[in-house]
């Protein structure tokens, strides 16, 4: 058999784009206009939800206001309480806290690795920008219940065992619960998600660091054409312009981008992506990924001064890896039932990246983790009730339906591409649309963690209209 040859491919300088002559600003006129348009819809929406948000602040205050909506427990059933723990700060995480403060007959306790949430769609705009990071992140919050900062070491029946101490130091905390939910979600290498960061200063100083990184990049290649590897060559290709823009190449070996939308979809992220000079290079099978370079199963070699790799994130199942192995696959993902109950535990349920359902297979996103949580938060409460568990997708999608996918993919800060089931917004018009609809997500998120009355009722509306419209009116034939 003949060896193999190998062929280097270095990254050349992007040539000049035939687009429209540029303003002072470094954007086309047309551009210009589209993006002032996003960020006035964008100011409007941030006044309407201000002005709700400090509403919603004062009447919290207000002694007749039920203590459910300020989070409060009485006192006098503090006793009689049954003890909650989630575990996980995050999209899935965040929703089962949601669903259950307020309730006076619960305990809740979450605990976090880190003291900070932070909207994860959002955090590769940092790459670009690391101060957005101040806009997406806040101190965790918890109305009414608790929070433990510190490293979940094993799930054991009855109790969590927490590493609450940095390299050992402070000893291990056991926190019981007579029901558990576990949304530890998925890790990722690199900076695009926590790894030993505690508090958001941490952070902050991670992603200066990774901006510096790409800045002093002439060249970049983006491992992964699904949304994660997307959006970041998208976020890469809008922030350095002129002088500082890249040589951006985005390798996959699927024959179209960001398969799991529809297909009209998929072009005007495909076409806005090479109209911003980006080179896409699909169908293209990868034999070895290296730090400056890509081996393709065809000897090629493609080098670039960065290279990033975004093919999915493995599971963080980490808590029952020593304790419950056989609830784990093989690729370590959690195993749960119809009720998102975890194989082998009576009281333990799983949502988001870190499970696996086997009769109901699907793919991950922050839509998917909270409404995997709704879900395992109402039979947590049935559970304790010793009532009859719900099915998942049933319980949120109706019966024998599908789950909604809702996804908006950001092409930088002003444009973007929103799909439901058939529906597309993208393209002119229709991309500004996506892109300050994708910034509203983020805000409210943003206030649904502060503990905001305004972020949590504004998901409480959306997302059943959004299930609604996905079954009735824009159902998949």
């Amino acid at each position: 058999m003949s060896p193999t040859l190998r062929t280097t491919v270095p990254s050349v300088p992007p040539a000049p784009s035939p687009s429209l002559p540029l303003t002072r600003t470094g954007f086309a006129p047309r551009e210009a206009v589209s993006f002032a348009a996003v960020e006035l819809l964008i100011g409007v929406i941030y006044s309407i939800l201000s002005v709700l948000d400090v509403a919603s602040r004062i009447i919290s205050l207000l002694p007749w206001v039920p203590g459910a909506l300020r989070g409060a427990v009485s006192p006098a059933r503090i006793e009689t309480r049954k003890r909650v723990v989630i575990i996980g700060g995050s999209a899935g995480g965040l929703t089962a806290l949601d669903e259950l403060r307020g309730d006076p007959s619960l305990d809740i306790t979450l605990i976090s690795d880190r003291g900070f949430w932070e909207f994860t769609p959002g955090v590769l705009r940092c790459y670009v920008k690391p101060t957005h990071l101040l806009s997406i992140t806040c101190p965790l919050h918890v109305p009414g219940g608790r929070l433990v900062v510190g490293r979940v070491t094993s799930v054991e029946p009855g109790e969590v065992v927490v590493d609450t101490g940095e390299g050992g130091v402070g000893g291990l905390q056991r926190v019981p619960f007579d029901a558990c939910i576990l949304a530890t979600g998925s890790s990722y290498a690199g900076g695009i998600k926590p790894q030993r960061e505690r508090s958001i200063q941490e952070r902050l100083a991670t992603m200066e660091r990774e901006h510096a990184r790409l800045a002093a990049a002439r060249s970049v290649i983006v491992v992964g054409g699904g949304l994660v590897g997307v959006e970041l060559a998208a976020e890469i290709a809008a922030g350095f312009k002129e002088k500082d823009q890249k040589s951006i190449r985005l390798v996959d070996r699927s024959k179209e981008v960001v398969k799991e939308m529809p297909p009209r979809a998929r072009n005007l992220i495909a076409k806005w992506l090479t109209s911003h000079g980006v080179e896409l290079l699909l169908s293209k099978s990868i034999e070895k990924i290296g730090d400056k370079e890509v081996v393709l199963e065809t000897g090629e070699v493609l080098t670039a001064d960065i290279v990033y790799r975004c093919l999915g994130a493995p599971p963080n199942s980490a808590p029952l890896t020593a304790s419950s192995p056989a609830s784990l696959d093989m690729r370590g993902a959690v195993l749960v039932d119809e009720s998102l109950r975890v194989e082998g535990w009576e009281n333990l349920f799983a949502v988001g990246d870190c499970m696996v359902q086997p009769s109901q297979p699907e793919m991950k996103s922050g839509w998917i983790a909270e409404q995997n949580a709704i879900v395992a938060a109402a039979n947590v409460r049935l559970l304790l009730q010793n009532k009859p568990l719900v099915r998942y997708p049933d319980a949120v999608a109706g019966p024998n339906a599908k789950t909604s996918k809702p996804i908006c993919v950001s092409l930088g800060r002003h444009h973007g591409v929103f799909a439901l089931n058939w529906l597309v917004i993208g393209g002119p018009v229709g991309g500004e649309l996506a892109a300050a609809a994708k910034w509203m997500i983020e805000w409210t998120q943003l206030l649904r963690a502060r503990g905001s009355a305004t972020g949590a009722g504004f998901y409480r509306v959306m997302e059943p209209c959004v299930r609604w419209a996905s079954r009735h009116l824009l159902r998949e034939t």
